[in-house]
């Protein structure tokens, strides 16, 4: 099943991901302004929803289909690594020729190259975290954890592989040790979001099979609406209760589900509008967007006038997104739309 919703939705959460790492590098994540705020604390928000996304897919595409569990696999391997390995090498490139000194987040050696394309988590070079080198790839290291564990589960737990995945990632967090390795992952409460997502695509199928999925209901709506505006109203930094604000994570987590979930129900309209076709578009190339926009910033930063006034700021803005913009489209069109390792699945079953 196709979601014209969920491509859009995508979109928006590539682009702010994009949007929040210029206004780190460029404006020092200023918040003297709304905008401002908004970029530096809803910028996370956008992996949030790929990760609910993520979880929503993966059920989707494996259930009432015939697949074996190799095959899949495959299939998110082709997806993810041949573009962010190819991603990688040019961010390293880049760093190597242009690359400014004090720019501690393009910092790499050749060990951490390897661990990177390995989807190993480890720390910086700077000590700044535990990022790889090309430092959007964090994500993808819970990405290809959950393609693997999930490809594990259906061998191991048959047709009850759903709830292995859901119970197992709900209960890792709390038993995994946090010095222990993969620990940046396996110890994550963000594995919740892929469990979010699958739970929601099991929802949906069980409410298809009653015939309630299209009902309305104006009090889930109302809840969700809700929770959107006392999330953003506190990640503007209005903070309006401060009892919710102590449960930060759980607000994220229900409003990840709730763009979602929301999208979702709103499919058959956001189909039916050719003039929201170019936002569909934008959510195809999303994630050669979010591999590429770090390569931008550091061909950006290169050079001096991007960081020499504000009267400038405003064409270093145009100069980002339209360098964004038609890397992002260029490269899912000859890298990321390729099937490098599956071709001879293709026949057997349409790629996710």
């Amino acid at each position: 099943m196709s979601f014209a919703g969920l491509q859009m939705l995508r979109a928006f959460a590539a682009w702010l991901v994009v949007l929040h790492h210029y206004h780190q590098l460029i404006h020092g994540f200023d918040k003297s302004t709304l905008v401002g705020r908004l970029l530096v604390e809803a910028g996370p928000y956008g992996v949030d929803v790929f990760f609910v996304i993520s979880g929503f897919i993966m059920h989707s595409s494996l259930t009432g289909r015939e697949q074996r569990p190799a095959d899949f696999l495959m299939r998110r391997v082709d997806r993810i690594v041949p573009a962010y390995w190819l991603a990688t090498v040019v961010f390293a490139v880049c760093v190597a020729v242009l690359g400014r000194a004090e720019d501690r987040w393009t910092q790499w050696d050749a060990q951490r190259l390897i661990l990177s394309a390995l989807f190993i988590p480890h720390k910086h070079l700077s000590s700044m975290g535990q990022y790889p080198v090309l430092t959007v790839g964090w994500s993808l290291n819970f990405e290809m954890f959950f393609y693997t564990f999930l490809t594990l589960m259906l061998v191991l737990a048959g047709r009850f592989w759903m709830w292995a995945v859901a119970l197992l990632l709900v209960a890792l967090p709390w038993i995994w040790p946090v010095n222990a390795p993969w620990a940046a992952v396996l110890a994550s409460p963000l594995l919740l979001f892929f469990v979010a997502g699958l739970l929601i695509s099991r929802c949906l199928q069980w409410m298809q099979a009653r015939g309630t999925a299209g009902s309305p209901s104006w009090r889930l709506e109302l809840l969700f609406a809700v929770l959107v505006s006392i999330w953003t109203f506190a990640y503007l930094g209005f903070k309006p209760l401060p009892l919710l604000w102590r449960f930060d994570f759980p607000l994220r987590l229900l409003t990840a589900v709730a763009a979602v979930v929301m999208v979702i129900r709103c499919e058959g309209w956001l189909a039916g509008r050719p003039s929201l076709g170019w936002l569909v578009r934008l959510g195809d190339a999303s994630y050669s967007t979010y591999l590429v926009h770090p390569i931008v910033l550091v061909l950006m930063l290169a050079l001096p006038w991007v960081v020499v006034g504000p009267d400038l700021q405003p064409l270093a803005l145009l100069a980002y997104v339209a360098g964004t913009l038609g890397l992002s489209l260029v490269f899912h069109r000859y890298v990321e739309s390729r099937r490098w390792f599956t071709r001879s699945l293709t026949a057997r079953g349409a790629n996710v």
